[in-house]
């Protein structure tokens, strides 16, 4: 039959009382049909009629056991939930409403139907092991790369740490939360804690306020003169960014220049383009989109490394191909996946950014609204 499940929440407005109940059942259920929430095959439900208190009679094809769990899209998205009291016959059946569910916002996009090969996603890019911006989330062998590169720069200052974040203390806490550099070019000198580029650098100063005279005494006992930590920012297949880890270099004699900071800096984004590499899947073999919109897509997954692997993740990366044009590569979330009686998986995906940015963004909606249907564009 295939089955389906969601990864993205909708926003509901919950109705389970029983005044609310009843009126919901008589506006909207009454002589109306619906479909049974989570199959491949859209399959009919039917509530017959409202009865009082709260039980509905519902037909279905389909074989219900202990509840019934039913949608319909009209506008505004509602979920009913049934518990099963008595069955009939083969498919007729009394019920009792439990909940009833309203998603408080309208579907924003239209969904598109694909002719088979009118477009395509190609060039699958996701993550053999997860990485996670959680402490302690981040995969050993990640681990052991960044401590190799402690070899690596260990001629540019007297101590160098590569690490990933797996403590909280407040310094590091500002590195990993902002994604900025900290640096100090001398401890002594309260001054060296502000920073003019609020882009690139933490200004520990305002940061610390009363405390910065305890920030300096700290240093000064531990003899260290000047300070840099660099983060390591990820950026995963489904687009979002997230500091895993960081390098720093520690001085005892002489001041770190800020000309040390874009080094490094440009070391940590190299290293992560590696990680990157390294912790890939790629799959090139076209996959079958069934249907579009203006921010998602719904895929079938054919490939068999693919079908086991994305229902692992979070988000991944692809290019989308309208015909024969230039792809556009974009980064995606997840929002449900499924499969159908071919054990193939339909995975619906929120598109979360574009690789080129606001010009692939454009040529995007461009096709978009050459897909769409004439009716549906005067009704926009």
């Amino acid at each position: 039959m295939g089955t389906f499940h969601e990864r993205l929440q909708r926003k509901f407005q919950i109705i389970n009382d029983t005044d609310g109940l009843k009126k919901m059942a008589g506006n909207y259920l009454s002589g109306n049909t619906f479909f049974i929430k989570g199959l491949y095959n859209p399959i009919v439900l039917t509530v017959r009629e409202v009865k009082d208190p709260l039980e509905i009679e519902i037909k279905t094809e389909y074989e219900l056991k202990e509840s019934a769990i039913f949608y319909r899209m009209n506008g505004k998205y509602m979920l009913i939930n049934a518990a099963i009291k008595e069955r009939h016959d083969r498919e007729n059946y009394t019920a009792e409403l439990r909940e009833i569910k309203v998603s408080l916002e309208d579907r924003k996009d239209q969904r598109i139907p694909i002719e088979r090969n009118k477009v395509h996603v190609s060039n699958i890019r996701a993550t053999k092991q997860v990485i996670s911006s959680l402490l302690f989330n981040v995969p050993t062998s990640i681990k052991v790369y960044f401590k190799q590169y402690e070899n690596v720069l260990s001629d540019k200052a007297d101590d160098i740490h590569v690490e990933v974040f797996d403590k909280k203390t407040e310094k590091f806490e500002l590195v990993r939360k902002s994604g900025k550099m900290l640096y100090i070019s001398d401890t002594t000198d309260e001054y060296s804690y502000m920073s003019d580029d609020h882009e690139k650098f933490i200004d520990y100063r305002n940061e610390m306020e009363s405390d910065i005279n305890k920030v300096i005494h700290e240093y000064k006992s531990k003899k260290i003169v000047s300070e840099l930590i660099v983060p390591i920012n990820y950026v995963g297949h489904d687009g979002k960014k997230m500091s895993i880890g960081y390098i720093q270099l520690v001085n005892k004699k002489n001041p770190i220049s800020i000309e040390m900071a874009d080094e490094i800096k440009e070391i940590a984004n190299s290293m992560i383009d590696k990680v990157r590499e390294a912790n890939a899947v790629y799959v090139h073999t076209n996959q079958i989109v069934r249907n579009i919109s203006k921010r998602g897509l719904q895929l079938l997954i054919t490939d068999a490394a693919l079908k086991k692997n994305l229902i692992q993740q979070k988000g991944f990366s692809f290019d989308i191909i309208f015909g024969v044009q230039k792809p556009i590569s974009v980064f995606s979330e997840i929002a449900y996946f499924g499969t159908n009686p071919a054990n193939d998986v339909i995975i619906g995906v929120k598109i979360t950014g574009f690789a080129e940015g606001e010009k692939e963004s454009k040529r995007y909606l461009e096709f978009i609204d050459a897909l769409t249907p004439k009716t549906a564009r005067r009704r926009n």
